[in-house]
């Protein structure tokens, strides 16, 4: 333990000519460690934590868009890691003939998920490239989450009328590629010198489920064809695990910057949110770590583009 102790003097502010005392050392060390099983016992994750045992790779991250499928609009928006879980959710909330209990789980642990990657978004966006990406998608969450429904869509009498997934998919994909086409017709032929960062909501939404929907349906065509609704629906499962892991990776840089980056009168409250936080997903990352993981700086490994570029190439 004394050895733990010298390793924290560092990290205490101290004015000019004090000294520490070994005793505020064991009571700082045992404040954290509060704080960290606090986390560990109340707020583990279960339903995201049940979810990622559906992922062994990455291979997700790269398979729910596909480059054979060309954007309608002529400078897309970022992608980001909330926006396609959101989409993909929405999707998989408008499958036919999946058992209510299987759907409702799959919800719990994305509403437990989706907090993990946005507090990622938020904290490691430093040029703010994403916010227009991350604006979309939390919109999108919050009426999927609450309303289920896809901006003006209803997901659940989707799942009711449609007979098949791949009819749900390009159910989809219809009403994505309406929204886009009248956009670009407004703009007349101006797409490609407009800003993608001032796009609208609902185009950036639809952009989104335009690439994933009908990538989908190249996928159905090729390799789901013959799987049952519930299948569909368990391997898009799987996908959404993949991208959690891929994000959460990021998750100990966060816990990390939380600690050095905050100013010293909020230092105290940052520490507190640090180790908490590091309590509720040491199981989850400590896991995650056990895999290969992409060599990808942490500037680089907040883009899920950066992620999907370097896969593509492993």
């Amino acid at each position: 333990m004394h050895g733990y102790e010298q390793d924290l003097r560092k990290f205490v502010l101290l004015l000019e000519s004090e000294a520490i005392q070994n005793g505020y050392l064991m009571f700082i060390n045992t404040s954290i460690n509060s704080y960290i099983m606090m986390g560990a016992k109340h707020d583990q994750p279960k339903y995201l934590m049940d979810l990622l045992e559906n992922s062994t790779s990455f291979e997700g991250v790269l398979k729910f868009e596909s480059d054979l499928v060309s954007p309608i609009i002529g400078k897309e928006p970022l992608n980001c890691w909330s926006l396609s879980v959101a989409t993909l959710t929405s999707i998989m909330i408008a499958l036919p003939k999946v058992q209510n209990e299987k759907r409702n789980k799959l919800l719990q642990s994305v509403i437990e998920g989706f907090k993990y990657v946005r507090l990622i978004e938020k904290s490691l966006d430093v040029h703010k490239e994403l916010v227009s990406s991350t604006n979309a998608a939390d919109f999108l969450w919050v009426v999927a989450e609450l309303r289920r429904e896809w901006l003006d869509m209803d997901l659940q009498k989707i799942a009711r009328v449609s007979k098949s997934s791949k009819e749900t998919l390009q159910i989809l994909a219809n009403k994505s590629e309406d929204i886009l086409k009248e956009f670009t017709s407004k703009m007349n032929g101006n797409m490609v010198e407009s800003d993608h960062n001032n796009l609208p909501e609902n185009v950036i939404i639809a952009n989104s489920m335009d690439k994933i929907s009908n990538t989908l349906l190249l996928v159905y065509e090729e390799s789901y064809h013959s799987a049952s609704d519930t299948q569909v629906f368990e391997k898009l499962s799987v996908i959404i695990a993949d991208i959690f892991a891929a994000c959460l990776i990021n998750l100990p840089h966060v816990i990390l910057m939380k600690c050095y980056s905050s100013s010293i009168e909020e230092r105290e409250k940052c520490i507190k949110e640090a180790t908490r936080l590091l309590g509720e997903s040491q199981d989850i990352t400590k896991d995650l770590w056990k895999r290969e993981i992409p060599n990808l700086s942490p500037g680089q490994s907040i883009y899920i583009d950066e992620w999907r570029a370097l896969l593509k190439h492993t």
